[in-house]
């Protein structure tokens, strides 16, 4: 297992990732209908747009020449974080048959170890209320959760609450 920076020949991979750990982790939280219409094609589209553009860092993990795991981060989005002392997360997700396997912690802490070279005094993320796996994942990577920073995530079907975690370094 290697994990690299992101490079545009990346983009398919990444958005098979993003697909596939979506329909496995958001079952019960994020709509059905939502899930079923995820399409890697135009999560690919989406990836080679965000990898062309410099103000995100996207990190890989790649088994051989197969991207298993991505983590991206950067300037944060809220207006009430300052991103000259703010980066934020947004997001760390695996293929699920590398779940339970530790990459995930390698993965973050490589991530972390970049931000941590820019001049930040705090990390912010943002998770699904109910995705309790993940909340126990930045728990244990030093994440607390922000009193009051919520917000809801809207879907054809429904909107689904998402809070923010902040981590001090």
């Amino acid at each position: 297992m290697t994990i690299r920076e992101a490079e545009l020949h990346d983009a398919r991979g990444i958005a098979e990732v993003h697909v596939r750990s979506w329909r496995a982790a958001y079952v019960g939280i994020v709509p059905a209908a939502e899930l079923a219409r995820l399409s890697v094609d135009e999560r690919e589209k989406l990836w080679t747009q965000f990898l062309s553009k410099e103000e995100r860092s996207t990190s890989v993990l790649v088994n051989q020449d197969l991207v298993v795991g991505w983590a991206g981060f950067g300037p944060p989005r809220d207006e009430d974080c300052d991103p000259a002392l703010v980066a934020e997360v947004y997001g760390l997700y695996l293929l699920p048959e590398y779940w339970g396997l530790g990459l995930g912690q390698q993965l973050y802490g490589v991530i972390e170890t970049r931000m941590r070279r820019n001049p930040v005094e705090s990390l912010v993320l943002w998770v699904f209320d109910k995705n309790t796996r993940a909340r126990r994942f930045y728990e244990a990577c030093g994440y607390h959760l922000e009193a009051g920073q919520q917000d809801e995530m809207p879907f054809v079907e429904a909107r689904v609450k998402i809070v923010r975690y902040r981590k001090i370094l």
